[in-house]
C-alpha cells in the first residue's frame, strides 16, 4: 500500500490536525515573542537558549564590571612626549598639530558613518541618522580604509620640524621607514573627502603623499597611535585607524618585542 498525499490529508482531517504548521516565531521578526511558545524550536530559542545566554552574559558582566577601555600601556608614549613637550617647543607644536589632525579624522569617521545610515559596527557615541535622509553609498570598509590611509599620512608640520631637531628626526624616520608589508610595496591612494577635510585645514596632514601599507614602524607612527588612543580609547575608531601600531605598543610594553602577521 502506498501512503500518498491523499492518505496523509485524510489522516490529518481524522485527527483534527492542521495541514500546515504555523510559522515559528523565531523566523518571523514581526511577531511578538510568545510567552509560552508551542513550537519546539521556539521553546529552544526563547526559553532554553535565552536562559543560558542571559546567565552567561550576567556572569560575564559581573566579572568584568570594573574593566574599561583605558590602557596605560598604550598611552605611555604619549605621556612621555607630553613631558618632553614642556622643555621642547617643537615637540609641543607637533603634539598640538597631531591632536588637531586626529580630531578632524575622527570627525570624518563619525560624519561618514552617519551619512552611511547609522553608527559604525560598535561605536554608538554619535546619534543615528533621522528617518527620511538618503543613505550614503559609501561602505563601512571604504570609510575605514580612508581613515587608515589618513592616519598613516599624518606627518609633523614644517613649523614643528623647524623648532626641534628631535621632531625633524621623527619626520625623516617616518618618511624613509621601511614598510612591514610582506610584499614591501608602497601605494598611493587618493581620497577626496579626506583631502578636502584635512589638507585645507591642517599643515600637518599630507594626504596626497604616498603612504606605506599596512603600517610602518618608527617613533612618530607609534606616537600617533598612542596619541589617538589617549584621545579616543572609548571608541573603535582607533582600532581601524591605528590597530597594528597599538598592537605593537602593547607587545613592547609586555616585553614581547615584536609581532607576527596573521592572515
Amino acid at each position: 500500500m502506498i501512503f500518498n498525499n491523499e492518505h496523509w490529508n485524510s489522516f490529518l482531517q481524522k485527527e483534527g490536525l492542521p495541514k500546515a504548521l504555523p510559522k515559528p516565531a523565531y523566523k518571523d521578526k514581526e511577531k511578538q515573542v510568545p510567552i509560552k511558545p508551542i513550537h519546539l524550536i521556539d521553546r529552544l530559542v526563547f526559553i532554553v537558549a535565552k536562559g543560558v545566554r542571559d546567565k552567561a552574559l550576567g556572569e560575564f558582566s559581573h566579572r568584568f564590571e570594573d574593566v574599561g577601555t583605558y590602557d596605560s600601556d598604550l598611552t605611555q608614549l604619549y605621556k612621555l612626549e607630553q613631558e618632553e613637550a614642556k622643555k621642547d617647543k617643537g615637540i609641543a607644536q607637533a603634539l598640538q598639530d597631531l591632536k588637531s589632525d586626529l580630531n578632524r579624522l575622527r570627525d570624518y569617521w563619525a560624519t561618514a558613518n552617519r551619512e552611511r545610515g547609522g553608527p559604525d559596527e560598535e561605536d554608538t557615541s554619535f546619534a543615528t541618522k533621522s528617518s527620511g535622509k538618503k543613505k550614503s553609498m559609501t561602505t563601512f570598509a571604504a570609510i575605514a580604509e580612508h581613515v587608515r590611509d589618513g592616519f598613516l599620512a599624518l606627518q609633523p608640520s614644517a613649523d614643528a620640524i623647524a623648532l626641534s631637531p628631535i621632531v625633524a628626526r621623527w619626520a625623516r624616520e617616518s618618511s624613509s621607514a621601511p614598510t612591514s608589508s610582506t610584499t614591501g610595496t608602497t601605494t598611493t591612494k587618493q581620497h577626496p573627502n579626506l583631502v578636502e577635510d584635512l589638507s585645507h585645514k591642517s599643515h600637518a596632514a599630507q594626504i596626497n603623499k604616498p603612504v606605506q601599507t599596512p603600517f610602518t614602524i618608527n617613533h612618530w607612527t607609534l606616537l600617533k597611535a598612542s596619541t589617538a588612543f589617549s584621545l579616543y580609547h572609548n571608541t573603535n575608531f582607533i582600532w581601524h585607524a591605528a590597530g597594528p601600531e597599538l598592537g605593537l605598543l602593547k607587545a613592547q610594553a609586555k616585553g614581547m618585542g615584536g609581532f607576527r602577521t596573521m592572515t
